[in-house]
């Protein structure tokens, strides 16, 4: 008899993640449609989830070393801006602040 071994799996852990429900109703289709297809959409999701982390990683040390270097220690280096065409962040600036338009139109704090 031929015996197939196995890695060991790594325990996981639960992350309890905000997402909007219009994102979440998307999710939850494609999900179901890739059950039907014989896919595993949350470990599809997870390696995507492990190779973000890598880059995202990386990049957060490149800024910090960049940060270092020139002296700065402002978390604006750090944390790239959040578009506000999304509606989510329309009227907030990127400290979660809420904006009063001004007479110009534009949006000030």
């Amino acid at each position: 008899m031929k015996i197939n071994f196995k890695p060991m799996v790594e325990s996981s852990e639960h992350l309890n993640l905000r997402i909007p429900a219009s994102l979440k109703k998307r999710m939850d289709n494609t999900r179901a449609r890739a059950a039907k297809l014989g896919i595993d959409y949350n470990a599809t999701l997870v390696a995507n989830l492990e190779e973000f982390e890598k880059e995202f990683e990386a990049q957060v040390t490149s800024k910090e070393q960049t940060s270092a270097k020139s002296g700065s220690s402002s978390l604006a280096d750090l944390v790239a801006p959040e578009p506000a065409s999304n509606g989510h962040n329309a009227g907030r600036d990127n400290g979660g602040r809420t904006l009063a338009p001004s007479s110009s139109g534009d949006d000030v704090a």
